[in-house]
C-alpha cells in the first residue's frame, strides 16, 4: 500500500524539526546519499514568502539541510511564470537570500545549457529541459498547497511543469488548448522526469484564485510521499476540493496512486486535520480562441534581443542554446528557430541579452510582477 506522511506543523521556525522525522520514515536519506539532488520548489511569479505564491525558503531550506546531512548535494531549482525574469523571482521569493545564508544554489531552471529531449508521451513528444534538470540523480518535487485555477489543485505533480524553460510553458498552452490534452501533456513530463519524492508546504496554503492571485491560509501541514501523485490525492481531499482530473488521470495511467483506499496515512488521523479551502473559480472552460490567442502572444511575442555585437560577449550564450539560434557567422543576430527558452537571458550577467516583451503585455508583466525590477525588459 502506497503511504503518505502527514505531520501538524504551525511555523517555519520550526519547520526542520517537523520534517526530520518524516525524513527518516520515508527512507529519504538512502535515496539522495552521494547524489545531486534537485529541489523542484514552486515559485511561479514571485512574491515575499507571506503571500504564499511560493513554496517557503525556510520551508526548501530544511530540506536542503536535511539533504547535506544525509550526504547528498542539494541545489534548488525552478522555471517563472514571468519568462525572462527568474533571477528576478527568485530574489523576490526569497530565495536569494536563503541560498547567500545556506551555501546551498539556486538556479533558474531557464539557465545553463540548455537540452532538445525525447518525451516518447502521447501528445508531449519531445520538449526542452535544462542541464540542471538532466544533470539531477534526484529530484525531489518542494511545493506549495494551492488551488489552481486550471488544473483544479498545484502540488506535487502540477509542480513538474517548472522544469520547462522559459515560454515553453505558454507554447504548451497554446499548442494544447483543450482542458484535457493539457492534462496529459503534464503526465507525459512527469512520466519522464519522475520525482522521486515529495515534499508539501502545506503550513500556510493558499486557497482561493490560485496559483498566483488566492489568499494566504493558515492550514498548518506539511506531507511527504515517495508517491507525488498519492500526497496530492491525500492533500486535495484533506483541503475539501473536488475530485481533481489531473489525479485521476494519473491514477489511470499507473503514474502513481489516487485511490484513496489504497493510500495509507501516516500521522494524525486525516478528519481530525482538515481544513477547507475556498477552490478557484475554474477557467477550464474559457481557454477557447481567446487564450489560445493569450498563449500565442505570450509565447511569439516575448523573445530575447541582443545588446551588442561583441562575439566574445555571446560566444558562451550561444553555446547554451539548444538550437543554435544565436548566430555568429557575420553581424551577430538571432535566427528565427528561436525556441523561447530563455536561457541566454538567464545565463547573461552582462546585459548582452534582454527580454523584448510586446507593449500589449507591458502593463501586464507590471501587474503581475509587482516588486520586480523589470527595468531590463525592451
Amino acid at each position: 500500500m502506497t503511504t503518505v506522511f502527514l505531520e501538524r506543523c504551525e511555523h517555519y521556525d520550526n519547520v526542520k524539526t517537523v520534517l526530520a522525522p518524516i525524513w527518516e520514515k520515508i527512507g529519504a536519506a538512502d535515496l539522495v546519499a552521494g547524489k545531486k539532488v534537485l529541489l523542484k520548489v514552486n515559485l511561479t511569479k514571485g512574491g515575499p514568502p507571506d503571500l504564499a505564491v511560493a513554496t517557503h525558503p525556510a520551508f526548501t531550506a530544511a530540506l536542503a539541510e536535511l539533504v547535506r546531512e544525509s550526504g547528498g548535494e542539494p541545489y534548488v531549482g525552478d522555471s517563472c511564470s514571468i519568462y525572462g525574469f527568474t533571477r528576478e523571482t527568485i530574489e523576490l521569493a526569497g530565495y536569494g537570500e536563503m541560498s547567500r545564508q545556506t551555501g546551498v544554489p539556486c538556479v533558474p531552471l531557464d539557465s545553463g545549457k540548455v537540452h532538445p529531449v525525447k518525451i516518447g508521451g502521447a501528445h508531449l513528444r519531445d520538449t526542452y529541459l535544462s542541464e540542471y534538470v538532466l544533470d539531477a540523480d534526484v529530484i525531489i518535487s518542494v511545493p506549495k498547497l494551492k488551488p489552481h485555477d486550471y488544473v483544479e489543485f498545484t502540488g506535487a505533480l502540477k509542480n513538474v511543469v517548472g522544469m520547462l524553460p522559459g515560454a515553453i510553458k505558454p507554447y504548451l498552452h497554446y499548442k494544447y488548448s483543450r482542458w484535457e490534452d493539457f492534462l496529459h501533456v503534464v503526465l507525459d513530463l512527469f512520466a519522464h522526469v519522475r520525482p522521486a519524492l515529495a515534499f508539501v508546504d502545506g503550513i500556510l496554503a493558499m486557497e482561493g484564485q490560485g496559483p498566483t492571485n488566492g489568499t494566504p491560509r493558515q492550514v498548518g501541514l506539511v506531507a511527504a510521499s515517495r508517491d507525488p501523485v498519492a500526497v496530492d490525492a491525500v492533500l486535495a481531499d484533506l483541503v475539501g476540493l473536488p475530485v481533481v482530473r489531473l489525479l485521476t488521470l494519473a491514477g489511470q495511467r499507473g503514474l502513481g496512486e489516487s485511490d484513496l483506499e489504497k493510500i495509507e496515512v501516516v500521522g494524525p488521523p486525516v478528519d481530525d486535520v482538515r481544513v477547507k479551502i475556498q477552490p478557484a473559480n475554474p477557467t477550464k472552460a474559457k481557454i477557447g480562441l481567446l487564450g489560445k490567442l493569450k498563449y500565442g502572444v505570450r509565447y511569439y511575442g516575448v523573445r530575447p534581443v541582443l545588446n551588442t555585437e561583441s562575439k566574445d560577449a555571446l560566444r558562451e550564450l550561444a553555446r547554451l542554446c539548444p538550437v543554435d539560434a544565436i548566430d555568429l557567422t557575420g553581424r551577430p543576430r538571432i535566427r528565427r528557430n528561436c525556441v523561447r527558452c530563455m536561457t541566454c537571458i538567464e545565463s547573461c550577467d552582462n546585459g548582452a541579452v534582454t527580454p523584448k516583451v510586446p507593449r500589449v503585455l507591458h502593463s501586464t508583466y507590471r501587474r503581475k510582477s509587482p516588486g520586480y525590477d523589470l527595468s531590463k525588459m525592451r
